[in-house]
C-alpha cells in the first residue's frame, strides 16, 4: 500500500482505491462585540472560560461552569501587560471595569478573535499556542487578554460524526476595545469606609485600529500572520507539514470557492436534524466536491506550493524550530500511484509518493528572506555558523522593530487626527461662545433700553391684582437674553471639554512618540550590528525588506561601500507598490 502523498500541503488519507487529498483549513476570524448588537462582556467572558459572571452593570448573572465541567472548555486563563496590578488577571474585576468604561449604549465591548488549533496537537501543545496568540496581543496592544481552549464537537455543521484524528481544538482570544495604562494623577487613597480608592490603572484609550477599515485590514492580516506562524511552528515540532497560511484562496492565485459558512443559527438547526436553506447550500457544494469539481483546483494548489518548495519557501515555521531544533522527518518508502490518479494531474513520468519536506523558515518573515538572498550570493561573506545565529536573532529584532514602528505610525496618525478634531472643535466652541456673548451682550442692552423707555408700563404691570405681569414685548426680549446665556454656558463647556481631551491625547500622542522613538533606536542598533558584519549585508537587507519598509531601513543604514566592479554583487531592491510617508503632525488651531 502506497504511503501518504505530500505535495506541501495537509496530507493526504488514502480512501478505497484511490488518494485523496485534503489541502484546505479553517482560518482565524475576529469578530466584535457590541451593546448595540445586544452583547455583553460579562456574557463573552463566561461562556468562553466556562465561568459563572455577575454583569455589575445589568445586575444579570451568567452561568457557563456546565461547559467545563462537560470537557468543553480544556483551558482558560487570563493575560495581563507586565507591570499591570493583580486584578488585570481577574475575569470578574476586569470585565467590569471593561464595561464601565463604556458610557454608550451601543458601545463596543470587547474583540474576539477566534483561531483554529492544528490537528494533532495535545491539550497542553494546544494550550501553548493560544497562550502565545495572547501574549502576542498582550505586548502589541498593552490591554488585557482572556483566553478560552474550547475542544472541537464531535459532530460537524452537518450533524454527522467527524472522523478520527478530525476533532481538534479552537481558541477565543478575548481583548477589550481600550488599552489597559496607568495613570499617576488618578491614585487615590480610600476613604473611611474602604470605598474609592484607585491604583491609577484604568481602561482609557480605544483601540481604534481595530473599527476603521483601512487600520483594521492592516492589524487583522498581522494577527492572522502571527496566527499562520503559531500553526507552522507547532506542527513543524511534531514533524508535520508546515502548510498553513492566512492568506485567502484569492490572494494565493487559485480560482477556488471556499466553503460556505452556515453560521451558528443554522449549524445548532441542522445538528437536531432540521434541514435549512445554509444546509442544503453547503451539502451541493460538498457533493459537487466530493465528484471531483474541485480536483483541478487542487491541482493547481498542489503545483503552486511545489514550486514553492523548490525556491525555498515552504512554509511559515518560526527560526527557532526551523534553524536551532528542526523537527525530525520519518523515512517513507516510494512506489508509483495508480493510473486512474493520474487523470487530474499534469501527464508526465511517473507519479511518485515522497516524504514530507523539512521544515524550512517562514517564507514571509525577514531573517528568512535575508539568508535566502545571502545564499545565492556565494560572492559575499558568508557568515559563520556562531555568527549566523547573531544575524538572525538581529535580523527578527529589525523585522519586530519595523512592524512596531508600523503600528504606532498608524497610531499616531490616529491621534494626531483626532487631536486635530478635537483643536477645530475647541475653536469652534470658543469663535460661537464669543459671538453669543457679543449677541446676549445687545440683548441685554435692548432689555435695558425698553426699560428705561417705558418706565410706567413696568409699575402697571406691577400693580395691577398685584401680580408681576412683564408686558408682551419685554418677556420676549428677556428670553432671548436666557437663550443667548444657555448657548453661551453650552459653548463654555464644549470647549472646556475638548481642551480636557486635548491634554488626554497630547500625553498619549507624547508617550507613542516615545515608543516610536524607542522603537527606532532599536531598528538602528539592530541595523548598525547586522552591518558590522559585512557592510554590503546592508544592500542585502533592503533587498530583502517588504517595500513598505525599505524607507525606513534606508534612513539608518550607515552608509555601505560600493561593491567593486570584480566582485559582481547584484541586489535588486523591491519597488513599493505606493511611497511610504509616515504622517506628520498637523498644525494645531490654538
Amino acid at each position: 500500500m502506497c504511503h501518504r502523498l505530500t505535495l506541501g500541503m495537509t496530507p493526504s488519507r488514502p480512501t478505497g482505491s484511490h488518494t485523496e487529498i485534503s489541502m484546505s483549513h479553517a482560518r482565524p476570524h475576529l469578530s466584535t462585540h457590541a451593546r448595540g448588537k445586544g452583547h455583553s462582556a460579562i456574557a463573552g467572558v463566561a461562556y468562553r472560560l466556562g465561568l459563572r459572571l455577575l454583569d455589575k452593570r445589568t445586575g444579570e448573572w451568567h452561568d457557563y461552569r456546565h461547559r467545563a465541567l462537560g470537557d468543553e472548555v480544556v483551558a482558560a486563563f487570563t493575560l495581563a501587560p507586565e507591570g499591570a496590578p493583580a486584578w488585570a488577571t481577574d475575569p470578574f474585576l476586569v470585565w467590569n471595569a471593561v464595561e464601565a468604561a463604556e458610557l454608550r449604549k451601543d458601545s463596543q465591548v470587547g474583540h474576539d478573535f477566534r483561531i483554529p488549533i492544528p490537528f494533532g496537537l495535545t491539550d497542553s501543545q494546544a494550550e501553548a499556542m493560544a497562550r502565545s496568540m495572547g501574549q502576542h496581543i498582550v505586548a502589541d496592544w498593552h490591554t488585557v487578554v482572556s483566553v478560552g481552549l474550547h475542544r472541537d464537537s464531535p459532530v460537524d455543521a452537518m450533524g454527522l460524526p467527524k472522523p478520527p484524528g478530525k476533532q481538534g481544538f479552537h481558541a477565543h482570544v478575548y481583548f477589550p476595545t481600550r488599552a489597559l495604562a496607568f495613570d499617576a494623577e488618578a491614585v487615590r487613597d480610600p476613604d473611611e469606609s474602604g470605598q474609592g480608592g484607585s491604583d491609577g490603572w484604568a481602561f482609557g484609550e480605544k483601540l481604534h485600529a481595530f473599527s476603521k477599515k483601512k487600520a483594521a485590514a492592516v492589524v487583522i492580516a498581522e494577527l492572522n500572520a502571527q496566527w499562520a506562524v503559531l500553526a507552522n511552528t507547532h506542527v513543524a515540532a511534531l514533524g508535520g507539514v508546515p502548510d498553513f497560511t492566512h492568506l485567502s484562496y484569492k490572494r494565493l492565485g487559485l480560482d477556488r470557492v471556499p466553503q460556505l459558512r452556515m453560521g451558528p443559527q443554522a449549524t445548532a438547526l441542522e445538528r437536531k436534524g432540521i434541514a435549512t436553506r445554509k444546509g442544503d447550500a453547503l451539502r451541493a457544494q460538498l457533493n459537487v466536491e466530493s465528484a471531483g469539481g474541485v480536483l483541478a483546483a487542487e491541482a493547481v494548489l498542489a503545483r503552486a506550493h511545489e514550486a514553492e518548495l523548490a525556491s525555498s519557501v515552504q512554509a511559515q515555521v518560526s527560526m527557532a524550530t526551523a534553524i536551532v531544533r528542526p523537527a525530525p522527518v520519518a523515512a517513507v518508502d516510494a512506489c508509483a500511484s495508480s493510473d486512474a490518479s493520474r487523470t487530474w494531474l499534469h501527464p508526465g513520468g511517473p507519479i511518485v509518493f515522497r516524504q514530507a519536506p523539512a521544515p524550512v523558515a517562514n517564507p514571509k518573515g525577514l531573517a528568512e528572506r535575508f539568508m535566502a538572498e545571502l545564499a545565492e550570493k556565494p560572492e559575499l561573506l558568508q557568515p559563520s555558523a556562531a555568527e549566523r545565529t547573531g544575524l538572525i536573532e538581529w535580523l527578527q529584532r529589525i523585522e519586530k522593530a519595523l512592524r512596531s514602528l508600523a503600528a504606532l505610525a498608524l497610531r499616531l496618525a490616529d491621534l494626531r487626527e483626532r487631536r486635530q478634531r478635537d483643536d477645530t472643535a475647541r475653536a469652534t466652541f470658543l469663535v460661537e461662545g464669543d459671538d453669543r456673548r457679543r449677541r446676549r451682550a445687545q440683548a441685554r442692552q435692548s432689555v435695558a433700553d425698553w426699560l428705561k423707555a417705558h418706565p410706567w408700563q413696568v409699575r402697571l404691570s406691577r400693580m395691577v391684582g398685584g401680580v408681576d405681569r412683564k408686558p408682551t414685548e419685554l418677556a420676549a426680549l428677556e428670553a432671548t437674553v436666557a437663550s443667548f446665556d444657555a448657548e453661551v454656558q453650552q459653548f463654555k463647556r464644549g470647549a472646556a471639554d475638548a481642551a480636557g481631551r486635548i491634554a488626554t491625547l497630547d500625553a498619549h500622542i507624547a508617550r507613542a512618540e516615545t515608543d516610536h522613538d524607542r522603537a527606532n533606536e532599536t531598528l538602528t542598533a539592530a541595523v548598525q550590528s547586522v552591518t558590522a558584519l559585512e557592510p554590503l549585508y546592508g544592500l542585502v537587507l533592503l533587498s530583502a525588506a517588504d517595500p513598505d519598509h525599505v524607507a525606513r531601513v534606508t534612513a539608518v543604514l550607515p552608509p555601505a561601500p560600493q561593491p567593486s566592479g570584480e566582485s559582481g554583487v547584484a541586489v535588486t531592491l523591491r519597488t513599493p507598490s505606493a511611497e511610504l510617508t509616515v504622517p506628520a503632525a498637523r498644525p494645531r488651531l490654538m
